[in-house]
């Protein structure tokens, strides 16, 4: 355990692969929102980290998707502040093409070994895509303050152009992964 004054404790150790590599890994809180997942996942990076994967919540923006479903997101679209401080707007914020394929094929894997050893098969799915990262959870998603009407309309538009949820990290993550390497 790593203590943290900031309240992001973190946990370091190894995990024995099932083909036998042994994997050093961290696990570590990055807060809310992108401007906390700048400061932690950066400090991160420049101790050594090679490979960041962000597990949390999110709002799902699709009709095929339930509570308990899996996002595995390929790219984020920047609806916040902080990635601009990176990379101009106009430039996407895209996940790795070899993480979010490993990822992929990690929940087939474990999708049909639940199906095959559970009474009544899985009972979740997992779709991977587009997200969306937002800086203010009560206006875009619950449409508080005078501006309701275009968030309204704004997620709408995203919902029909398929993402697949909004959530407020996956932008700034996938920044910091293209620009750092």
């Amino acid at each position: 355990v790593i203590p943290s004054p900031r309240g992001h404790d973190g946990y370091i150790g190894k995990y024995d692969a099932p083909d036998g590599t042994v994997v050093d890994i961290g696990v570590i809180s990055t807060g809310m929102g992108a401007p906390s997942v700048d400061i932690i996942a950066t400090e991160m990076i420049k101790l050594g980290a090679k490979v960041l994967v962000r597990v949390g919540t999110a709002g799902a923006m699709q009709k095929t998707l339930s509570i308990g479903d899996i996002v595995i997101a390929t790219g984020a679209i920047r609806d916040e502040g902080t990635t601009r401080q990176y990379m101009p707007l106009e430039f996407p914020a895209l996940g790795s093409a070899a993480v979010v394929t490993a990822m992929c094929g990690a929940a087939q894997m474990e999708l049909e070994d639940e199906d095959e050893h559970t009474e009544g098969g899985a009972q979740w799915i997992y779709d991977a895509g587009p997200v969306h990262t937002k800086d203010s959870l009560m206006a875009r998603e619950f449409k508080f303050g005078p501006y309701g009407p275009e968030h309204k309309r704004y997620m709408e538009v995203l919902e029909e152009l398929g993402c697949l949820a909004s959530e407020m990290e996956v932008a700034m993550l996938f920044t910091l992964g293209q620009v750092y390497g």
